[in-house]
């Protein structure tokens, strides 16, 4: 884009006196702008910031500049010489630098654009079922993939009014889940049925399938993430193989497989123990907590070892009394609490992560 010098109000006054003397009027002084840095349209990463400067004669005052209500800031908000930090979102901005005097104002332009750090091949949108979707038909079917490539898709999710999301696939491809932020983060990443990991840690192995059967199991790559306050993601699916495959796309927002989700996170609303009690660590980061409101021997059994699950029996003041593996037992007393977590930073679906706590 060309800079646009934009000078208004310019006024040339000559005066003739009415006995024939001429007087001639000095020209207004005309304020006048020009952005030298950067000299041409720049691109940026998101997060990535831009110097600006520029050179102005006849201003009152210092320059001015702006985004046109872009968002983004400038360091100092005025003056010669200025860093700008866009948006954190991908697009073109247009930065102006503005002068002026009491005869005119006169302004210069630039253009920035912020990359967009994972654009999307397509967009989905989860609209069946109340806005919830559904877990038996594909999102997009018979996608068809070239051996060593990639697709992304944007998930769009307006009016969901369950607590989980779950992207799945039924083929094991390695899927990767990014967040709706600026620099589309990646968030957690599966290559198999049993487990998804942060970032890219579930594309790191595969292990052979080991569901139960019971309550969720995935088809293919898989990622649950709670859908509270989620109306967007990003899908990338790589075929990791050397021929073309095809695959379905399955995303939706379901119940967890854990009915106490998302409850028990936390100690102060930690679901009693009683004489037992069964869970899940589904999502990454979940972690859940149990009031132990009778007294024995406890014992820990996980379903598997995917997501190296942990108990931690607490007393009232959060202090350490024992960790506990599957199958191992400790004493416990009313009052404390048991926090379960996962000790490799693993989640999965509940046929893979379910666990028991039972007081014998």
């Amino acid at each position: 884009m060309r800079r646009m010098l934009v000078v208004s109000s310019l006024v040339f006054l000559t005066l003739i006196s009415c006995v024939g003397k001429i007087t001639v009027e000095p020209l207004p002084k005309v304020a006048k702008v020009s952005i030298t840095l950067p000299v041409s349209a720049v691109s940026l990463k998101v997060g990535e910031t831009q110097r600006f400067t520029a050179d102005a004669t006849n201003a009152e005052g210092d320059i001015s500049w702006s985004d046109a209500g872009a968002g983004g800031s400038f360091n100092p908000a005025t003056g010669s010489d200025v860093v700008y930090t866009p948006p954190l979102a991908a697009g073109t901005y247009t930065v102006t630098a503005k002068v002026s005097n009491s005869n005119n104002e006169a302004t210069d332009q630039e253009q920035v654009t912020v990359i967009d750090p994972l654009p999307a091949d397509e967009t989905l949108g989860i609209t069946a079922n109340e806005g919830n979707g559904d877990p038996n038909t594909p999102l997009k079917a018979a996608i068809t993939l070239a051996g060593n490539t990639s697709r992304v898709f944007q998930i769009d999710i307006p009016n969901a009014t369950k607590a989980a999301l779950v992207v799945e696939l039924d083929q094991p491809l390695n899927l990767s889940l990014y967040s709706n932020d600026g620099f589309k983060t990646l968030f957690a990443s599966s290559s198999s049925a049993n487990f998804f990991a942060p970032g890219e840690a579930g594309l790191a192995s595969k292990l052979a399938s080991q569901g139960i059967g019971i309550s969720v199991a995935c088809r293919g790559s898989c990622v649950y993430q709670s859908a509270t306050g989620v109306t967007r993601v990003f899908a990338k699916v790589s075929n990791q193989n050397a021929s073309q495959v095809t695959f379905n796309l399955f995303a939706y927002v379901d119940d967890f497989g854990d009915t106490a989700e998302p409850a028990n996170d936390a100690a102060a609303t930690a679901s009693d123990l009683g004489a037992g009690n069964a869970g899940a660590l589904e999502t990454l980061n979940d972690v859940d907590f149990y009031k132990v409101t009778q007294a024995g021997t406890l014992r820990f059994i996980a379903t598997t070892t995917v997501v190296s699950p942990r108990a931690q029996i607490l007393d009232a003041s959060n202090n350490l009394l024992a960790t506990l593996e599957t199958g191992q037992i400790a004493d416990v007393t009313v009052g404390t609490i048991v926090k379960v977590f996962s000790s490799n930073a693993r989640a999965a679906a509940s046929s893979v992560s379910r666990y028991s706590l039972t007081i014998e």
